[in-house]
């Protein structure tokens, strides 16, 4: 089996596993063999369950029942509750949080047949954009080793950017997911509010708090997002489609300083919805440059709230 499959999309190994061309304990093989040459380099993991990981892996193998995720290893960031394994965030001080049942998100994963591979590093109690952790070392840029992968979701990025797992969850505040992605050319995805459980999540600001993924591609973006969504809304902000939407496009602020590449990128994108029947209008944002202080004023607070606890007793 070539090394190039740990850089493959969830699409195509998922066509490899279901045509039989690979297996689930191949592929799963591959990526433990993988973190075990990689992981002191790449800093990507703090715990691994490999042999669970395997074990589920045989029993994919055998299963008539396959979906798009069946087979495909993915890692989650230290701050998801897997049960038997420390949730740690990142930090000395939770080593023996020991969880008792899976996230919401994991669980679903699981359901879906992936196989988890174990938990990845990140910036101590997600509050950082560097990703860096003095106990468990800073995940580098799996494209240039002397620069950082960014955080605080640096583990996750970098176990899908160095190809030790095909996908990776993490957690988004402020753009803990979607920051490190950029850095190291991934696909970062911070869905809508309460669209994605944040169940069996340590928190660092409830509020604000989103769980994410970390992808190769849209598409395998898109597959993650099938099976973590909640499907049980009905509200007035649920759309079944584009067709008649009316999108606002910010007139100023988030173009201010932007690359040609990501400006064209943007123009494509509201060309491809305009084009799909979406209505799109210039829109006014006021007071833009002050969202940065907003953002904080509300995350202090709430992670002072939540971590007092600790403070106090360790």
């Amino acid at each position: 089996m070539t090394a190039s499959l740990a850089f493959a999309g969830i699409g195509e190994l998922s066509h490899r596993l279901q045509s039989g061309e690979i297996s689930a304990l191949q592929l799963t093989e591959l990526f433990a063999e993988r973190i075990k040459h990689l992981n002191d380099k790449s800093k990507a993991f703090i715990s691994l369950d490999l042999e669970a990981a395997m074990a589920k892996a045989a029993s994919s193998d055998h299963s008539k029942i396959k979906n798009l995720l069946s087979g495909i290893p993915y890692s989650c960031k230290d701050l998801f509750d897997v049960t038997g394994i420390a949730t740690t965030a990142g930090s000395k001080v939770l080593v023996d949080n020991i969880a008792s049942q899976d996230a919401e998100s994991i669980s679903r994963m699981n359901a879906a047949g992936a196989i988890f591979l174990g938990k990845n590093n990140l910036h101590e109690f997600a509050y950082g954009a560097t990703g860096e952790n003095l106990l468990y070392g800073t995940p580098p840029n799996p494209y240039d080793h002397s620069r950082l992968a960014g955080g605080s979701s640096s583990g996750s990025v970098a176990a899908v950017g160095f190809g030790l797992c095909a996908a990776a969850l993490g957690t988004d505040t402020g753009g803990s997911v979607r920051a490190p992605a950029a850095l190291c050319g991934l696909v970062g995805f911070k869905p809508t509010y309460g669209r994605i459980s944040t169940e069996g999540v340590l928190p660092y600001s409830w509020t604000l708090d989103h769980v994410g993924t970390i992808t190769r591609n849209c598409r395998d973006t898109g597959a993650l997002f099938s099976v973590l969504r909640q499907t049980n809304r009905t509200d007035r902000n649920t759309f079944s489609g584009i067709s008649d939407l009316r999108i606002g496009i910010p007139d100023s602020f988030f173009f201010d300083n932007v690359d040609s590449e990501i400006q064209a990128g943007i123009e494509q994108l509201i060309e491809n919805l305009e084009n799909s029947g979406a209505e799109i209008q210039s829109v006014k944002m006021p007071s833009m440059e002050y969202t940065r202080t907003v953002s904080l004023t509300i995350q202090m607070p709430e992670a002072l709230s939540y971590h007092n606890r600790y403070l106090q007793t360790r």
